[in-house]
This record gives structure tokens, C-alpha cells and sequence, in this order.
């Protein structure tokens, strides 16, 4: 038997890219790049997106482009910095 899909129905195509970091011993991790479709989606909606957690960003796929890993890059290049001026284990 075929399967049979009501009228005017149409799947969710939801998506989400997560990107870790972190150093060998585990005694440092990055925020995690959390890529999704919504620019500003309705579950931020009274909060900032400052204020997660997780760096959030967004692409109408939800894919990771060469440029948004480089800003993620370029972020962990920074704290890589303040680590070493401290003198913490990386």
C-alpha cells in the first residue's frame, strides 16, 4: 500500500549546524557556532541574542560558509591570545 499524505501538507525542512571547539586536555572549550534558518526566531523573541550561550547566526540553509568560520575562527584566534597574556594551559 502506497502511503497516502493529506492535502496541503508539507514536511518541516528544519535545520541546525552546530560547530565545536575546545583543547586536548578539556580544560578549555569555545562557545559553540549554532547556525539556523531564522535570522531572529520566535523562541529568542524577548531575550538577546547576546546573552545565549552560543554564538548564534544564521543562513538561509543553515550551512556553514567559509565565512561564517572564519569569523568563528578568528574569535577562538582571539581568546587563543588572552590565554597565552594570561599563561593557561591551551
Amino acid at each position: 500500500m502506497p502511503k497516502k499524505i493529506a492535502s496541503g501538507f508539507k514536511a518541516a525542512k528544519s535545520r541546525v549546524t552546530v560547530l565545536l571547539g575546545g583543547n586536548a586536555f578539556n580544560d578549555f572549550k569555545m562557545k559553540l557556532l549554532l547556525i539556523h534558518i531564522a535570522e531572529n526566531p520566535r523562541a529568542f523573541k524577548n531575550c538577546s541574542k547576546d546573552n545565549l550561550p552560543v554564538i548564534y547566526k544564521s543562513n538561509k540553509k543553515a550551512w556553514i560558509t567559509s565565512s561564517l568560520f572564519s569569523y568563528w575562527l578568528t574569535n577562538f584566534d582571539m581568546l587563543k591570545k588572552n590565554i597565552v597574556k594570561k599563561k593557561l594551559k591551551f
